[in-house]
């Protein structure tokens, strides 16, 4: 026997069965050694197999309870559960127990709702309640149903008067939630939104409100509101989401979770990780930047590392946890077809609803025949109105601006293509008004009878007042005909634009002659502005000369303008160093053009170029924080381009009333207009 052979190889040997050992540990142990998440990806699951879990816990839950559906539960299937798993595209409407469909179960509590609203004698549905059930009908497409409870929690907030559709007792874990799941499907515009905003920021206690889910709900909110009244209390806003995100940020523990922990206890932990990845995304931050400042972990690692527990529950085990982890998953790049298969959205960044902005879309011609109805999809890059409007296929005339034709049908006159979203008309163009999954766009073609919503209500003061009409109203008259009531009644003449074709509404040449001969003031508002009309001040040349021609209209406008629009102006005319500051007032557009139809149906304009007396323009700078010192710099400026094709802002004074927040100022003619703070820009002086 070779002795110095044997040991040799048993040197080999020892020296093997090393590496093996090291290599197997090196694998267990690779996740904690590789930086980030490349190491949690080889000791996790991925988020579609969490997702996938959540899915199932919730169809599970709903047969362990016999079918059962509530309203709102953090242990059972509730409204707001389903329409999470609807935003996962899972066809929770085939659910079946025994002989009892899901879709009818929630439908009867949607039924009782709505009923118990108009009985005196039965209990009124928590407003919470209500807007989880408007949710879930949303998800499973009842909009009809939706659109009652919506009207429901709008009555409650119109009749509460203080921004709430709950006033009692520790009312902000009510009012929160609601005001969270309109904000979810972008129905807060077609609330009191101003009085939202003043309710919401009433809740704030030092930086945060109330609690964690709270804070997270009041920033969300917040956000959307201040989307839908870019102008008021906009520092107030911005302070309090700033500060807001600042306490839920310091909640954030070592393994990545966001949580508030009391004295001796805690919040369910994936409940309120789950909140700051919803907060996060919809404020368009990254999750992944919040990291803890020793281990690096941050609230995505938590959700695919820790969310699980061994069991396949989530967090505390109950279904609020398992839904809110599901939402934190769909925000993180799942996404679920109808039948329940789940494919990787990649990337982990943002749910694919924000890929894919979904919308329903109808659009009905001016015999109410239905030219398109249905769903589209929008690119991320592509979500307006007029984006939805070419997704329909349907053939059109114009552009973002100005839609002047849809599958053939033209304006005319005093009639024309209007468009609403969520039941509104929008208060701008097509193409600046950006979409959400969810909402609804509605393209109809106006006649007479309907642009009468255009005519607002009483105006309460003496000598002044207005028709309004709903669009069902059994009255057959045009505007022309209304308008000429009015004056036969001795009032004046006062248009609401903001409901009006492409806020702009259109007169006769015969009917101005009439209120030049009754010397009456025709005056047009907008939701932030009002424009007066002296009587004399349409004696121009101009329309003496059009008074009696047939297929002539005067077309008088005011819209604001886009963002966008407004930064090109301000920045072109800050080149020539007119010395203006910008103090956050919108550039507004005033329009006034004589359009002349010929016989074959084409229409062309004529610039008006000036009034024969100045026209009166009130514009409401109310939800602008305005320092006293800065009142006597305040002034209306008209931007025009000078000889040479250059943007000038002439300056037009003004005075600015601090009581009510509004400015006042009067112009000659119609162009660009906007009130800066400035002190060296040219001078015009009005005779």
């Amino acid at each position: 026997m070779n002795v110095f052979r044997d040991k040799t190889t048993k040197q080999l040997l020892a020296k093997l069965m090393l590496f093996v050992i090291f290599t197997v540990m090196c694998f267990f142990l690779s996740p904690l050694l590789l930086p980030g998440n490349q190491g949690a990806a080889l000791a996790t699951e991925p988020f579609d197999s969490l997702a996938e879990q959540a899915v199932n816990n919730s169809y599970n839950r709903y047969i362990e309870t016999g079918g059962k559906v509530v309203s709102s539960s953090f242990t059972d299937l509730d409204s707001y559960s389903i329409y999470i798993l609807t935003e996962a595209n899972v066809t929770v409407d085939q659910w079946v127990y025994g002989e009892s469909r899901l879709k009818t179960t929630v439908i009867n509590l949607i039924d009782n709702t709505i009923n118990a609203e108009v009985d005196e004698s039965a209990e009124i549905v928590n407003a919470k309640y209500v807007a989880y059930q408007y949710l879930a009908a949303k998800g499973l497409g009842e909009d009809a149903l939706a659109q009652k409870l919506l009207e429901i929690l709008q009555h409650r907030q119109e009749n509460n008067g203080d921004g709430t559709f709950f006033n009692g007792a520790w009312n902000q874990w009510t009012n929160l939630p609601v005001f969270d799941a309109l904000c979810r499907v972008g129905a807060l515009g077609q609330t009191d939104v101003e009085k939202g905003i003043d309710y919401i920021l009433s809740l704030k206690a030092g930086d945060y409100f109330s609690d964690f889910m709270s804070t997270a709900q009041a920033i969300r909110s917040l956000s959307a509101l201040k989307a839908e009244l870019p102008e008021y209390r906009t520092a107030e806003i911005d302070t309090a989401i700033d500060e807001g995100l600042a306490w839920l940020k310091g909640q954030i523990k070592e393994d990545g979770s966001v949580v508030y922990v009391g004295d001796g206890w805690s919040d369910d932990a994936v409940t309120d990780t789950a909140e700051s990845i919803l907060t996060l995304v919809a404020l368009g931050q990254d999750p992944h930047s919040w990291q803890h400042k020793v281990t690096g972990k941050n609230p995505v690692d938590y959700m695919r590392e820790k969310a699980k527990n061994p069991e396949g529950t989530f967090g505390s085990g109950n279904m609020g946890a398992n839904i809110w982890a599901l939402d934190a998953f769909l925000c993180l790049g799942v996404n679920v077809s109808g039948d329940g298969d789940i494919s990787s959205g990649g990337g982990g960044s943002s749910r694919p609803s924000e890929n894919k902005v979904r919308v329903e879309v109808t659009v009905t011609g001016e015999a109410g025949e239905r030219l398109f109805s249905g769903r589209v999809n929008l690119d991320k890059k592509k979500t307006t109105v007029f984006d939805a409007l070419v997704k329909t296929g349907l053939s059109y005339e114009g552009d973002s601006y100005f839609i002047t034709a849809i599958e053939g049908q033209k304006n005319r006159g005093m009639n024309g293509w209007m468009v609403k979203v969520n039941g509104k008309f929008i208060a701008t163009s097509g193409g600046d008004y950006t979409l959400r999954t969810g909402d609804t766009v509605e393209w109809l073609y106006s006649t007479d009878s309907s642009n009468i919503v255009g005519i607002g209500g009483k105006a309460g003061g003496s000598g002044s007042s207005s028709l309004s009409f709903e669009k069902n109203s059994e009255v057959e008259k045009s505007v022309e005909e209304i308008l000429i009531e009015l004056l036969a009644q001795g009032d004046e003449l006062k248009v609401n634009l903001h409901k009006t074709v492409n806020q702009q509404v259109s007169f006769s040449p015969q009917l101005l002659a009439k209120v030049r001969e009754q010397e009456k003031s025709l005056q047009l508002e907008t939701e932030k502005m009002q424009i007066s009309f002296a009587p004399s001040s349409l004696l121009t040349e101009q329309l003496s000369n059009v008074s009696e021609e047939e297929k002539t209209w005067l077309n008088l406008g005011a819209k604001a303008l886009s963002v966008a629009e407004k930064k090109e102006i301000i920045e072109s005319a800050l080149r020539q160093g007119c010395g203006l500051e910008d103090i956050g007032v919108q550039v507004i557009e005033l329009k006034a053009e004589i359009v002349r139809t010929e016989e074959k149906g084409e229409a062309y304009t004529e610039k008006i170029v000036g009034f024969h007396e100045p026209i009166q323009v009130v514009l409401n700078l109310s939800g602008l924080n305005i320092a006293e010192e800065d009142v006597n710099f305040l002034t209306a400026v008209r931007y025009e381009k000078d000889r040479w094709g250059n943007l000038q802002a002439v300056k037009l004074g003004g005075t600015y009333d601090a009581t009510s927040g509004k400015f006042t100022f009067y112009t000659e003619n119609f162009s660009l207009y906007s009130v800066v703070k400035a002190e060296d820009l040219l001078k015009i002086v009005l005779v």
